[in-house]
């Protein structure tokens, strides 16, 4: 929980320095650098090694920033993780501040799973009906779960919307248990 703090505090501070139309390009630098981090085990065994001189950490980070075109502020700001010794929480710090984005543009998450794969139409359309029923810019996230049986989950911040067969088949349960119970008492 700490990290998680940590690494939004961090986030809030590099997207207070941006321009909004810089958001996408600094997520994409932030994710790939730490995506490289894990492709490369070197480079990650390289930065966490305290015998190599901080000026040389520095300038690998500067390197990688440069050759993938990275806008300066994120340069910068992965170096301020290097230096505060923070480049392991990179991940979070990603996960944080595409969530803020998210806020400055208005949008929330719908997380869905459903009991089939959805075409991209089907999406696109649930996309539209979330955002007319919330009134806010919707992101889709799909997952499959074949035990749901039919139909979907559908979760936006603290809502739940529950239309699986499964649930409706509990639901049904329940009502002939409790219809049993109040029949049997008398």
């Amino acid at each position: 929980m700490l990290l998680k703090s940590l690494a939004s505090t961090y986030a809030e501070a590099f997207i207070d320095n941006l321009k909004p139309e810089q958001y996408a390009e600094a997520h994409e630098d932030l994710t790939t650098f730490a995506e490289l981090c894990v492709e490369e085990p070197r480079i990650k065994l390289l930065l966490g090694n305290p015998a190599i001189p901080d000026d040389e950490k520095l300038k690998l980070v500067g390197s990688i920033a440069d050759r993938g075109r990275f806008l300066k502020l994120s340069k910068h700001f992965l170096m301020l993780l290097l230096e505060n010794e923070r480049l392991g929480i990179l991940s979070d710090v990603a996960e944080s501040f595409l969530e803020l984005v998210r806020e400055h543009e208005g949008r929330e998450v719908a997380n869905v799973t459903a009991a089939v794969e959805l075409s991209d139409e089907q999406v696109e359309r649930l996309r539209n009906k979330l955002s007319e029923y919330l009134k806010k810019n919707i992101d889709v996230n799909v997952t499959v779960d074949r035990s749901l049986i039919g139909g979907m989950v559908i979760r936006v911040g603290d809502k739940i919307i529950d239309s699986s067969i499964v649930n409706s088949l509990n639901t049904l349960r329940e009502s002939l248990i409790e219809g049993w119970k109040s029949e049997n008492k008398t």
